[in-house]
């Protein structure tokens, strides 16, 4: 029974959080040996890259890039108004220079964010067709609990529909 809270402290550790086999078994108090061994029987270096790599992980990314962009050009904002208030329009000049490209920059990103956006987007008859396989295995696995999450999945669905 420890083993197994072990486990799923360790397999929340290494695909969710990223950390390596080595901070697993300082954290979960298991061999590093013994994570590596968990890490190949259940697969979950390929989950951690598939969570990674997910659309919804870039869409992310890319609102992280775009929001550093954005806070770099309020920054230079900031910079040029100093400048002009004080006369340097040497200054000044090149702050344009750098937030002209920041703008560009942050067009293109925008323009990346949108398609990801889009690529995030999973079609309700695609979840629909999940959420029944997931559904249809927990009855296969364990026919009461299948049971006992009926109204949950209506509800569920309801919800995701009416989206």
């Amino acid at each position: 029974m420890a083993k197994d809270k072990e486990k799923k402290l360790a397999e929340h550790l290494y695909i969710e959080k990223g950390l390596t086999a080595k901070e697993v078994s300082l954290k979960v108090g298991v061999t590093e040996s013994t994570i590596s061994a968990w890490v190949n029987k259940w697969g979950w270096k390929a989950r951690r890259e598939a969570l990674a790599t997910s659309a919804a992980s870039r869409y992310n990314n890319l609102q992280e890039v775009v929001s550093s962009i954005a806070a770099e050009r309020l920054s230079l904002s900031r910079e040029l108004d100093t400048a002009l208030r004080i006369g340097d329009e040497p200054t000044a000049a090149t702050i344009r220079m750098k937030m002209a490209k920041l703008d560009d920059g942050a067009a293109k990103w925008n323009k990346v964010l949108t398609t990801a956006k889009t690529e995030a987007h999973v079609p309700l008859s695609t979840y629909m067709d999940v959420m029944d396989r997931i559904f249809n295995a927990l009855r296969a696995h364990d026919e009461k609990l299948y049971l006992q999450t009926i109204q949950f999945q209506e509800h569920h669905l309801t919800e995701i529909s009416s989206r």
